[in-house]
């Protein structure tokens, strides 16, 4: 997935009603960090106890040698609302 274009996206819920999705980081659908975005708001939302974005970050610090911007995260994608 890491390079990738997706070609089925998800939708990113508009500006207007969701700015959280937009500022201070755009979440982009197109690449594999829109989908990883998606999986940790459900998961924030549905089981709130879930460990998953810990073992995401653990997993991205343990191949910290693989760039993060071939999968569409932007540089300060931990700033974005959705993420802290």
């Amino acid at each position: 997935m890491w390079n990738r274009v997706l070609g089925l996206r998800p939708l990113i819920p508009r500006e207007n009603k969701h700015p959280e999705w937009h500022q201070p980081v755009a979440i982009s659908n197109d690449r594999v960090f829109g989908i990883l975005t998606v999986l940790h708001f459900l998961l924030k939302t549905v089981p709130p106890q879930s460990a998953w974005k810990g073992r995401l970050l653990n997993l991205l610090a343990r191949y910290s040698d693989v760039p993060l911007s071939g999968m569409g995260f932007p540089p300060d994608w931990a700033e974005s609302p959705i993420w802290k």
